[in-house]
């Protein structure tokens, strides 16, 4: 489990905290996306990551850490995405 991801984690609980918060249930939901890649090891859905990383950067995190954050084990080095096809041959 990377580091930044735990540190990532305890981000957004810090966010949970705020008692005039309306937007309960996507934080909660975002939480959970984030621990479960951290547990399973499996990449985020585009879309989740790119909540995730929202809310990152509300707690203040800089770009670099939150790319780190919600980096994927599946994701190319420039950031991009494999494609179906690269992601089948990877797993034979």
């Amino acid at each position: 489990m990377d580091e930044t991801q735990t540190l990532a984690v305890l981000a957004l609980r810090e966010l949970l905290d705020d008692p005039e918060r309306n937007d309960w249930d996507e934080l909660v939901a975002a939480t959970r996306t984030l621990i479960q890649a951290i547990e399973t090891g499996e990449p985020m859905m585009r879309r989740n990551a790119h909540i995730v990383a929202e809310y990152l950067r509300e707690a203040g995190w800089q770009e670099y850490a939150i790319r780190s954050a919600t980096a994927q084990a599946g994701a190319h080095a420039d950031g991009g995405w494999p494609s179906g096809v690269a992601l089948r041959a990877a797993a034979q």
